[in-house]
């Protein structure tokens, strides 16, 4: 019998990261709330809606392709209406 070779796995997200990646979230939108943004970044405020909207449109599409064909419908429908509201703002994608 031939061995096949071992597959390492190299895990780059753990509950901790994300946990983590939640709570900076968090920690920059009590600064918007609380009117200092300016205290976490220098980064122009328009700016941080870009990066913003790009992380939703990101984490939007990982859970649309890691759901069951027959969820990523409703996610879908969600998604859609999120950008319909977004585009009354006068967002262009």
């Amino acid at each position: 019998m031939i061995a096949s070779p071992e597959r390492k796995v190299i895990v780059l997200y753990e509950d901790s990261y994300l946990a983590d990646l939640l709570e900076r979230m968090d920690r920059l939108h009590t600064a918007v709330v609380e009117g200092r943004l300016h205290t976490l970044t220098t980064i122009a405020h328009q700016d941080v809606v870009g990066w913003l909207e790009d992380i939703i449109y990101t984490a939007e599409e990982t859970i649309r392709e890691i759901q069951p064909p027959d969820e990523q419908t409703e996610v879908a429908r969600r998604f859609m209406e999120t950008r319909q509201v977004s585009s009354a703002g006068n967002r262009t994608e």
